[in-house]
């Protein structure tokens, strides 16, 4: 049952890992009347396997499972992925233009800002794992 405050797709377990769950998720008919569709990037694919951290029931590969998402928790990811990005780009040419009129060391210096902070993002991805809560369940 879909609720508003979720996100839910059908999916099929591809492989079992000891601390995660491949799941594939297709894109469903339904993906073109979801209100969510927008700000979910599942709705761009055919076809997209994400990772789960293991839930304490047990799962077999190729069973068909529903994977839920709290609506909360993909606007969260939408933030960190699009908009601070955007805002530290933003703010990385205001800044170095301050301290130099050359535009090529100005745009340089905004995407390398980008750059360390996709990596830093890559480091501590562990620590954002409690955040993003994925659930599954059987069908």
């Amino acid at each position: 049952m879909s609720t508003s405050s979720e996100i839910q797709h059908d999916g099929t377990i591809v492989e079992l890992k000891r601390d995660s769950i491949m799941v594939k998720i297709e894109r469903s008919s339904a993906c073109a009347s979801c209100h969510s569709q927008k700000s979910c990037s599942l709705s761009e694919m055919e076809e997209k396997i994400i990772e789960i951290s293991q839930n304490p029931k047990p799962f077999n590969k190729g069973e068909k499972v529903l994977v839920i998402l709290p609506q909360k928790t993909g606007f969260l990811a939408v933030f960190i992925a699009y908009i601070v990005p955007l805002i530290i780009f933003i703010a990385s040419l205001a800044i170095i233009s301050l301290f130099t009129k050359i535009e090529i060391i100005v745009g340089l210096s905004a995407i390398s800002a980008i750059i360390i902070y996709y990596f830093a993002l890559s480091c501590f991805k562990h620590k954002f794992g409690n955040k993003f809560r994925i659930d599954i369940r059987k069908l």
